[in-house]
């Protein structure tokens, strides 16, 4: 029977740093995606409701 080798502190580290770049490139992926990739009506929403809010400024200026 052939022992199970266990990799030492080096090789750990290198595996848990390769992780951690995966993990990292996954989780920039899914940001972006997020960020850019709403739907359009999200966009109109957002955009509607910034224009209320400057409109309400615009008349709290004017008074």
């Amino acid at each position: 029977m052939v022992p199970l080798q266990v990799p030492g502190a080096t090789e750990l580290i290198i595996i848990l740093l390769n992780l951690l770049i995966v993990a990292g490139f996954i989780g920039g992926l899914v940001y972006l995606v997020r960020r850019f990739g709403g739907s359009d009506d999200d966009k109109d929403e957002r955009i509607e409701e910034l224009e209320n809010r400057v409109e309400e400024l615009e008349r709290e200026k004017e008074s």
